[in-house]
């Protein structure tokens, strides 16, 4: 049963995970985001407390959920809760205040000194669904089951599963229809998640000449303005959000919304590369708002098939137009 504290401006339910011998208790805040079109309520969390339970650490080491973040894309989702995001107009000052004292109020003694607590000045919160999708990619493990159960959000099918079979083989019983299930489904990713295979990818031999002609037009980071950096940022968060107004159809996993990245980089790395830019224009989403875009791809597509030897990225980007415009707009 959720305890809810009442705020001005935000909600904040404290959410016991049953965990461990005596489960944790997390704060579950619901706040205006004020990055995403039409500002709508978000559930977060603390990262600090999502680690607690993931990891069982208590030390204040960040590194496994920061790595997690950045190995998928979900980075940009992150929220920090800081005196720049009041600068920034993220948040008002009245929310810095009342995040900052709840995080600091339900931070346990084994997880900081509490003389020391008076020197916190920052904490990051994620969304839920940020959270629930790290949680789904540690993988199936008690903390994990825990975490998603207490926030009322999917626990996936073949955790349920196993953790039923598990039940069985304990009990001595063996439920034909349940192993036939999960044989059908072919499980065998399981025996890995995916954060495992995120650090534990094979290593391939590279062909200096695939790799010349890829990273000689590729934007390259140095080359990538403000501007553009922020559009993308919002690009991947717009994509991969559980809820945004503006979007047709569902959110889509991370590594799609940084493919499209990909590809539209290699078309500006283009047309940087060959002096291409259109008259007037900049390296911005913008750009693919032009009515003679059509052409701009074809050559794209013609200079990859005919000078690089490339497959034509010129499906990609016309599917890529569309959400990139609504980010922009």
């Amino acid at each position: 049963m959720a305890e809810q504290e009442p705020h001005q401006g935000i909600q904040i339910d404290i959410l016991r995970v049953a965990h461990g011998t005596t489960g944790v208790s997390m704060p579950c805040v619901t706040l205006i985001d004020r990055r995403a079109g039409g500002q709508p309520l978000v559930k977060f969390c603390f990262q600090r407390h999502l680690e607690a339970v993931l990891y069982g650490r208590a030390d204040g080491s960040s590194g496994p959920i920061w790595k997690l973040l950045n190995a998928t894309g979900m980075g940009a989702t992150a929220l920090q809760v800081s005196k720049l995001s009041v600068t920034n107009s993220l948040l008002t000052q009245s929310e810095f205040d009342q995040l900052l004292a709840t995080f600091k109020q339900n931070l346990t003694s084994d997880m900081v000194d509490p003389s020391s607590l008076g020197r916190i000045r920052v904490c990051t919160l994620l969304p839920l669904a940020t959270a629930s999708a790290l949680a789904r990619a540690v993988g199936r493990s008690p903390a994990a089951t825990a975490f998603l159960t207490a926030f009322s959000q999917p626990v996936p099918d073949s955790w349920k599963m196993l953790d039923e079979q598990v039940a069985n083989d304990a009990a001595g019983e063996d439920d034909l229809v349940l192993n036939e299930r999960l044989d059908d489904m072919n499980w065998e990713a399981e025996e890995m998640t995916f954060a495992q295979e995120l650090t534990s990818m094979p290593v391939f031999q590279a062909v200096a000449d695939d790799e010349q002609r890829i990273g000689t037009y590729t934007l390259r980071p140095n080359m990538i303005s403000p501007v553009l950096k922020r559009e993308l940022n919002a690009y991947i968060f717009f994509r991969t959000a559980t809820f945004a107004a503006r979007r047709q159809g569902g959110a889509v996993q991370s590594i799609s919304a940084e493919a499209d990245r990909t590809h539209l980089l290699r078309f500006f790395g283009y047309l940087d590369r060959l002096n291409r830019i259109p008259d007037g224009e900049l390296l911005l989403i913008s750009l693919l708002s032009r009515a003679d875009l059509g052409d701009l791809v074809t050559r794209y597509s013609e200079w990859l098939q005919n000078t690089q030897r490339s497959i034509p990225q010129k499906l990609e980007l016309y599917a890529l137009s569309p959400p990139l415009l609504l980010v922009s707009a």
